[in-house]
């Protein structure tokens, strides 16, 4: 009777020991859930230009792409999307350059200053999107032309 007594308690045991290794999977398995959810599966796209501002005498330029957003609105990583870029103001101010794949836009200005306008569309969004940017002379070359002006 001792024998069936311990081969009852060692099955009680062990069926414990199974259920617990079957929550601690579950647990694992529904946290990568959340987790993936949560920071890689984009929920909208947004567009990033950056810099915002651009001078007219510079040899910089600007770059727009769009990445993907997620839910706790960070960028989602590797989730450049293609992009397809209308100027919709200030068409005369910068030259557009697309890199090989359309995932990034370089705005090169032309010297001109004033602001443009542009409607973004990517693929996967059914949505445009607008976005401006601000090309703009700066006060060390304003405040020299006035020099230059006033001693004339």
């Amino acid at each position: 009777m001792n024998t069936e007594e311990q081969r009852q308690a060692a099955d009680a045991e062990d069926s414990k020991r199974k259920l617990f290794y079957i929550i601690v999977a579950v647990t694992i398995i529904g946290a990568a859930t959340l987790a993936w959810t949560n920071f890689f599966v984009p929920v909208s796209y947004e567009v990033f230009v950056e810099p915002p501002t651009l001078f007219t005498d510079s040899e910089a330029s600007a770059s727009m792409s769009i990445f993907g957003v997620s839910r706790s609105g960070s960028r989602v990583p590797w989730s450049r999307q293609r992009i397809a870029c209308e100027v919709l103001e200030g068409v005369n101010l910068a030259v557009l350059k697309y890199n090989e794949d359309s995932t990034m836009l370089v705005i090169v200005p032309t010297g001109l200053p004033g602001e443009m306008a542009f409607r973004v569309r990517s693929s996967n969004w059914p949505f445009s999107m607008f976005v401006t940017l601000r090309i703009q002379t700066p006060l060390a070359l304003l405040a020299r032309r006035q020099v230059t002006m006033s001693e004339s």
